[in-house]
């Protein structure tokens, strides 16, 4: 027991020697700390790879139509991006008119672009090395016009609607217009061809066109001559009681593409002065003054659709025909002479390739607004 306890004692005295030989450098003191939450781990400050930026492209859908180019469409675009693995990321959304900045995955090594519209498709690869910020990508293609066959018109009757006419269009082999005819039914129910126009052409564009009424008496017949980048820079309107000139000048503006048309009437001796405003292929604006002062003045909005007739290339003296897209709506103001019906709606049915199948109008007294009359119109190509 004795020795036990000898042994005891000499262990304390060893061990309190060895505590006081220790410095504060060999055991630090720790400090006392309130209770605080775990702080995360700062940024890394090394010269570790940096993150990558957002990389941004700009992506446009145009796509061509016979010869007419429409760039202000909306279009579904489809990214899929592959990463260092080639997996692929698949990355949807709807393209406005116009540019569209799509912001795309930075550290992928390839993209495929992907856009339809009107039953259109069409798409590219990149690579990563190959994106360029401030190029503009467009997608879309091309494709043939389709022809306008016939056209039906019919008014609403007592809630239901009674066809009124029927618009034939005839084409050549290569599918230009050669013949427009407007059937009719007389009260016997028998059908006849109430105006026919006849088209000539030279040099692959419309010279000469030939009203006729039901009897085949010519009504008028109408001269188109073009400037050396085809455009149209005069028309004559002659009929068996005179003739009407038309000039007509373009100037580009910021504003849009100003065309004016001077009609000489000799028939009553009148001068008119016609004005367009056309901005991306639509006329946004007309307006005529007359020396007789008669004037008016008309604004117009405009679909994303196709409108068949600027395919047509069928000149009118008015150039009432030379919109890329089918008219909206429309506001009319008369400073004088002979008010007439407006439509004050434009409801309209497409089908898949972006062409009008029906339209409903309904028509408004100029003179206090109340609706007075409504069509409807179906295409056929």
């Amino acid at each position: 027991m004795k020795q036990k306890f000898s042994m005891t004692v000499s262990m304390i005295i060893m061990m309190i020697s060895l505590l006081i030989s220790c410095t504060k450098k060999d055991v630090p003191v720790p400090v006392s700390q309130p209770n605080t939450p775990q702080q995360p781990n700062p940024p890394h400050q090394g010269g570790g790879q940096p993150q990558q930026q957002p990389l941004k492209i700009k992506v446009q859908a145009i796509i061509k139509i016979g010869d007419i180019v429409y760039d202000q469409i909306p279009a579904s675009f489809t990214l899929t991006s592959y990463d260092s693995s080639m997996q692929p990321h698949m990355l949807s959304v709807s393209l406005k008119p116009g540019i569209n900045e799509v912001t795309i995955p930075s550290n992928h090594l390839r993209y495929r672009l992907f856009v339809k519209q009107w039953n259109q498709t069409d798409e590219m690869t990149l690579d990563r090395s190959n994106i360029q910020e401030d190029v503009i990508y467009t997608l879309g293609g091309a494709r043939e016009a389709k022809k306008l066959k016939y056209e039906i018109s019919a008014v609403l009757v007592n809630g239901l609607y009674r066809a009124d006419s029927k618009t034939e269009y005839q084409y050549d082999v290569n599918g230009k217009l050669l013949q427009v005819l407007l059937l009719k039914k007389r009260s016997n129910g028998n059908i006849y061809t109430a105006l026919s126009e006849t088209l000539s052409y030279q040099d692959g564009k419309a010279t000469v066109i030939t009203r006729k009424d039901e009897t085949g008496a010519v009504i008028n017949t109408t001269y188109i001559s073009y400037d050396q980048q085809g455009k149209i820079k005069s028309l004559k309107q002659s009929a068996p009681s005179g003739e009407i000139n038309a000039a007509i000048s373009y100037t580009i503006t910021g504003a849009g593409v100003e065309t004016r048309i001077k009609h000489i009437n000799s028939i009553n001796g009148v001068t008119t002065d016609y004005y367009m405003l056309s901005d991306k292929g639509n006329p946004i604006k007309r307006s005529y003054l007359a020396s007789n002062n008669i004037s008016e003045w008309s604004d117009y909005g405009y679909d994303k659709n196709i409108n068949p007739y600027i395919h047509m290339n069928w000149p009118d003296i008015l150039m009432s025909r030379s919109a890329k897209n089918n008219i909206s709506w429309t506001g009319k103001e008369y400073f004088s002479g002979n008010m007439t019906l407006d439509p004050v709606t434009y409801n309209y049915t497409y089908d898949a390739e972006g062409y009008p199948v029906s339209l409903v109008k309904e028509f408004r007294s100029a003179r206090n607004g109340d609706i007075v009359n409504t069509t409807k119109t179906t295409y056929h190509y």
